[in-house]
């Protein structure tokens, strides 16, 4: 329930979507953002049909967010 909540509200405030003819597919993809927003995954993930939702992973930034001494 928190998961559709969240999803929801993120494309209330967004307005994020699908466009027609790139809807997303249930086999193998990388999606990805070009900025360096926190937000990026959450509002990618809100724009994915729940069935799709409930498989996907974030794994950027790992090389940022566990290297140094502070960040891990």
């Amino acid at each position: 329930m928190t998961r559709a909540l969240l999803s929801a509200a993120v494309r209330i405030i967004t307005g994020v979507h699908s466009q027609p003819g790139l809807a997303p597919a249930p086999h193998g993809r990388i999606y990805f953002a070009n900025h360096t927003s926190n937000l990026d995954f959450l509002v990618i993930w809100a724009a994915l049909p729940g069935a799709l939702r409930n498989k996907t992973r974030p794994v950027a930034a790992a090389d940022y967010w566990q290297s140094g001494v502070v960040r891990p």
